[in-house]
């Protein structure tokens, strides 16, 4: 939505429709700071925005000095992908980097010097008489400044300006260079006025025409400045306070010119602000994502309005030759607002969303209702500033709450708000809509974003509510009735990838989540065939999260159809790794590693994509899952190899083998049948602790969990199935064994409670496995009995000891040892100290527990 082409513009648009699945990640290129001219500029409150502010699309840059500054984002763009192309010699590739940040670096240069040239020639004018300047500085004009501080606006807009001399990163470069500019032309405006305050009636007409007069600052140079701190706001608070300062001194300077009588209001007048640097401001706000963003718009939107009614004041008190008309607050400010609330992060935004939508619509409705009272009679008309919400308004606030991570509460306000505008639509109760900007607007009828973004608010809950896929859907049909019945909320393959999303989430029962997904896509197809309409043709991520739904169906024949539904992605669109990923995922599940080692192979020998760390995780971790496979360890381990060898031989290597590379390893071990599990699982964890020591392969360091399979593989080694008992016999060869095994476990516990605050805290299931394995590997019942009580006194001093902990004491401790943990009212009513399980999850506590069940 653009405006007038030799107007300054704002474009407020609404957040483009992308579903929670399908955003894209963008790259956020540095911003730079060479000089700092900001003790120039008085500080201010807090503020951000978000408004995008052009000069006339007919200005043509006059020289061709800073023509590589005023190329296109598209140019900026190639320049940034020529850099990210890896070359396949490095140093052809470090060479053209260098030569291309050089360019940008000396282009930045050329044109900071411009600026301090201009800031010099507009001060000169005040020390210097025109004719007392130096030829080679040269004269300035308008055209000069406002092509300086466009090429700064885009400067600022492009945020990836880099010092290469001290490659240090800067953030408000082009925005404080721009307001150099401005402050300088703010002071010399102030010369001017006092100028002509002392000039005598002979001395006007020569000073009227001083060049010095020209070079003042007009309201599209503040909103562009205003506009280049909105770009280099992004989460910063300091964009937003100098962006209201710019705003307080153009009310001040106002204020300050409407004190002088009329016979000594010097020419021209200050710049009043207009709607569009109020709506910046507000926006500025918004983009800081500060928690005080959403009360510091709301001051702007007060703001707006006091100097709205001071200005109206004014001319209705016959002072026809007031300059000022002050600019009214509009459904954009308003739109900002919300916005900035939305943003905020604060608990109670969302409320104060609804609050001031709530206000909107009252006040109009009482506005209405009085005007229809009054009839014709325009005297007694209600006379009161009315903004008029569309459906703009209403989807921000739906937005409000659909992002407020609220869960339920947020999906159900969120459709609330879409039948409040039903209800106001269908009604006509409202003063119809009449939008003051030529733009299209829709008044209050729901459009495709107002339903996308209700059935997106109930898709971001579909994990922790049965019901909310169902919800979901019921506003996809909904939206198809509409469409039907010619209302603009066509239904597109966001919608359905949205809903598809939530039953790919949902709980409530995973074999009917994954037949509904994919009834979704079978429609999806099916209107799209029949109409040849694009808008229906899914999309990758339609057909991934259809796989995914499968993948989490826990049916026998999920990966089947998981399969079959990348089959038919292959024909429609061009699956990428992560569908192949879901695919994979599905097999490893299902505890067919032998199917997803097959595919994992058939990506490795495509030349289309390649598989990913991922891609070999999964794998990994199905040799761990499936049961009856032979040698499912060995195929880990070889496949470990191969990712270790891929790696050694290529530094930027995206499948470098992480933790949940070796602990998948480690897993495939420990279920498997290898006599030596335990040893070799050993093995692979002193290993990762001395990468992890050796300060290179931090992301290397072994947790609870790599710990915790080591005592596994011991308590289910062979050895463990070694038991003594009447009329058997164990050779010393089996003792022995047993006794390396013991010890492993021992060492290994050991290990962990001695650098637990470097492997993290420990967990029940650390405890419950190590009582399984010394129950089991030692032959001596004393020995047993003194080892479990201390492994079991140690977990009840951290809280640890939960259902699965009292199950397996129950069945191995001797009963001394029992006995002595418990009192008469343990025995008696099989409650249990509460600070015996105080770290454990709520569902494996051991609440009724009796130690004496067997």
């Amino acid at each position: 939505m653009m405006y007038a082409s030799n107007k300054m513009s704002v474009c407020l648009r609404q957040p483009r429709q992308l579903s929670m699945i399908s955003r894209l990640y963008q790259e956020r290129h540095p911003r730079s700071i060479v000089r700092d001219w900001s003790n120039q500029i008085s500080p201010g409150r807090n503020g951000v925005c978000r408004e995008s502010l052009f000069l006339s699309q007919h200005r043509v840059l006059e020289t061709q000095q800073f023509s590589f500054l005023s190329t296109s984002s598209a140019t900026y763009k190639d320049d940034h992908n020529h850099l990210s192309n890896r070359d396949e010699c490095e140093v052809d590739h470090s060479s053209s980097e260098t030569a291309t940040s050089q360019k940008k670096d000396d282009a930045l240069l050329k044109l900071e010097a411009e600026t301090a040239r201009l800031i010099g020639l507009i001060h000169g004018y005040g020390v210097q008489s025109d004719k007392e300047l130096p030829q080679e500085i040269g004269m300035v004009n308008t055209s000069d400044v406002d092509r300086v501080l466009e090429q700064w606006c885009q400067l600022a807009e492009q945020q990836q300006w880099t010092n290469v001399d001290t490659n240090t990163k800067y953030i408000f470069h082009a925005a404080e260079q721009a307001e150099a500019l401005l402050v300088a032309m703010e002071v010399n405006h102030k010369r001017v006025i006092q100028d002509w305050k002392v000039s005598d009636k002979k001395g006007i007409r020569s000073f009227m025409n001083s060049p010095g007069r020209l070079i003042i600052p007009k309201e599209e140079a503040y909103n562009m400045v205003v506009h280049a701190y909105a770009n280099c706001s992004k989460g910063d608070a300091v964009a937003a306070t100098r962006a209201q300062a710019i705003l307080d001194r153009m009310l001040a300077n106002c204020r300050e010119y409407c004190t002088e009588t009329t016979q000594h209001r010097p020419p021209p007048p200050p710049p009043e602000p207009s709607a569009i640097t109020f709506n910046s401001v507000c926006n500025v706000y918004a983009k800081s994502g500060q928690k005080d963003a959403g009360k510091a718009a709301e001051s702007v939107f007060t703001q707006m309005e006091e100097w709205y009614r001071e200005c109206q004041d004014i001319r209705q008190k016959n002072k026809a030759n007031f300059p000022y008309t002050g600019a009214a607050p509009n459904h954009r400010t308003v739109n900002c607002v919300i916005d900035a609330w939305a943003k905020s992060r604060r608990e109670n935004a969302p409320e104060r969303v609804m609050a001031i939508l709530h206000v909107l619509v009252e006040r109009c409705l009482n506005v209405a209702q009085a005007n229809m009272d009054h009839g014709d009679n325009n005297e007694q008309m209600v006379d009161e500033l009315v903004i008029q919400p569309n459906v703009i308004i209403f989807n921000s606030a739906i937005h409000a709450w659909a992002k407020s991570g609220r869960g339920r509460l947020a999906a159900e306000k969120a459709e609330d708000i879409l039948d409040m505008l039903d209800k106001l639509n269908e009604s006509g109760e409202m003063v119809q809509h009449n939008p003051d900007d030529g733009e299209a607007d829709d008044g209050l009828k729901p459009n495709t974003r107002t339903l996308s973004l209700v059935l997106e608010a109930w898709a971001c809950c579909a994990q922790d509510n049965g019901d909310a896929a169902k919800r979901a859907e019921k506003i996809l049909n909904r939206m198809e009735e509409l469409y039907n019945k010619g209302f603009n909320v066509k239904p597109n393959y966001i919608s359905f990838t949205t809903c598809i999303t939530a039953w790919a989430r949902s709980k409530e029962n995973e074999g009917y989540d994954a037949e509904r997904a994919q009834a979704l896509l079978d429609r999806m197809l099916q209107l799209y065939e029949s109409s040849g309409d694009k808008d229906f043709m899914p999309s990758t991520t339609t057909f991934n999260s259809v796989i995914t739904a499968w993948a989490r169906s826990q049916q026998l024949d999920a990966p089947e159809h998981a399969e079959a539904v990348l089959r038919k992605a292959e024909a429609i669109v061009e699956p990428d790794t992560t569908s192949y990923n879901a695919v994979l995922d599905a097999y490893a599940k299902s505890g067919n590693s032998e199917k997803a080692k097959q595919l994992l192979e058939h990506m490795e020998n495509s030349d289309v994509l390649k598989p990913d760390l991922i891609s070999y995780n999964t794998v990994l971790g199905s040799f761990g899952k499936a049961k009856g496979i032979k040698d499912g360890e060995k195929l880990a381990e070889a496949l470990l190899n191969r990712m270790e060898k891929l790696a050694d031989h290529d530094d930027e290597c995206t499948i470098r083998p992480d933790l949940f590379s070796y602990t998948s390893v480690m897993n495939a071990h420990a279920m498997g049948s290898d006599p030596d599990k335990a040893q070799k699982t050993h093995a692979i964890l002193r290993k990762l602790i001395e990468l992890c020591d050796s300060g290179s392969h931090e992301h290397l360091k072994p947790d609870v969990f790599a710990f915790t399979i080591v005592i596994n593989a011991c308590a289910y080694s062979l050895a463990a199935s070694h038991t003594s008992g009447k009329g058997k016999y164990i050779t010393p060869e089996k003792k022995a064994k047993k006794r390396d095994t013991i010890k492993i476990a021992i060492s290994t516990m050991e290990e962990f409670r001695k650098h637990n605050e470097k492997w993290g805290k420990g967990n029940h299931f650390l405890y419950n496995a190590m009582i399984l394995a010394c129950s089991r590997l030692s032959s001596d019942q004393a020995e047993r009995g003194r080892l479990l009580d201390y492994i079991f006194t140690r977990c009840c001093q951290e809280g640890l000891v939960s259902r699965a902990v009292l199950n397996s004491m129950s069945r191995e401790a001797p009963i001394n040892v029992k006995k002595r943990h418990l009192t008469a009212l343990m025995i008696r009513t099989g409650d249990v100290p509460q600070n015996w399980y105080c770290n454990v999850r709520k569902k494996d506590w051991p609440i009724g527990h009796s130690f004496f069940h067997r």
